[in-house]
């Protein structure tokens, strides 16, 4: 092994230690944080609870105070859980886009956090849950954090890992009566890797806000 390609094996395995460790670190404290905000608000919260609302921020869905908890849970830690999970099955820490990826599902895992503990919060010691509101402002703290936390970790990770030059394709001459196969592999870019993510997580939070899960078929 030559001093340059050890030198590339030592920045690729701090690069990725550092994108596992702030990925998976951010998650786990949104997992914490959320079993605290549940065992704090439980008690105080109704026995039914709102978990969805229309346009004009009235409750239209409710759950019992337990399956709100577990859902919310599920949705908080599951979501961001998955979504980096299939980033590390395409090794997202070597693209270019590896710091938007982890920023990314950080960003996300914290905006549901808040977001589900405005949720809760607001409704702490109503006596009816059919006067719950949501408001608005909420979805903007919510957005707010999220971003915040979101361009934090894109400034503390590691620059992206040198990419190789991509290679000139020659011309090859087919004649009319030529069969000709290909035997390479198709590689997924990181750009179109991170919309993917986005699309499959805003996919996966609407789904679980309208509390429809016929919405994947009709996507």
């Amino acid at each position: 092994m030559t001093a340059a390609s050890s030198r590339a094996t030592t920045q690729e395995v701090r690069v990725r230690r550092s994108h596992l460790l702030v990925a998976t670190g951010v998650l786990v404290l949104c997992a914490v944080a959320y079993v605290v905000l549940a065992a704090v608000l439980a008690g105080d919260l109704p026995e039914r609870v709102a978990t969805h609302f229309g346009a004009d921020g009235v409750a239209d869905g409710w759950m019992s105070r337990g399956a709100a908890l577990i859902v919310g849970g599920l949705v908080c830690v599951g979501v961001p859980l998955v979504l980096l999970v299939v980033a590390a099955v395409g090794q997202w820490w070597r693209g270019r886009s590896a710091r938007a990826v982890t920023a990314f599902v950080g960003a996300l895992g914290v905006w549901l956090l808040a977001l589900f503990a405005q949720l809760f919060a607001s409704q702490r010691g109503l006596p009816d849950p059919t006067s719950a509101r949501l408001d608005p402002m909420a979805l903007l703290w919510a957005l707010g954090a999220a971003l915040v936390v979101g361009a934090g970790l894109a400034l503390v990770l590691p620059r992206a890992l040198p990419q190789p030059e991509p290679l000139t394709p020659e011309a090859m001459e087919i004649g009319p009566t030529d069969a000709v196969s290909w035997f390479g592999r198709a590689h997924l870019s990181h750009e179109v890797l991170l919309l993917v993510l986005g699309t499959l997580g805003l996919l996966s939070v609407v789904t679980a806000a309208v509390g429809d899960p016929w919405l994947w078929l009709v996507v």
